[in-house]
């Protein structure tokens, strides 16, 4: 990739698969959760 390409490609940070980083957060939350729990 050239830099024109990169200076050229829309910048995001919306994941490329959104049900994987679906069950990603679902799992972040539930391991907060595990943690803080008494």
């Amino acid at each position: 990739m050239s830099k024109q390409d990169i200076a050229g490609a829309e910048k995001t940070l919306d994941p490329a698969d959104w049900g994987e980083a679906r069950v990603l957060a679902h799992r972040m939350v539930d391991d907060a959760f595990d943690h803080n729990k008494t």
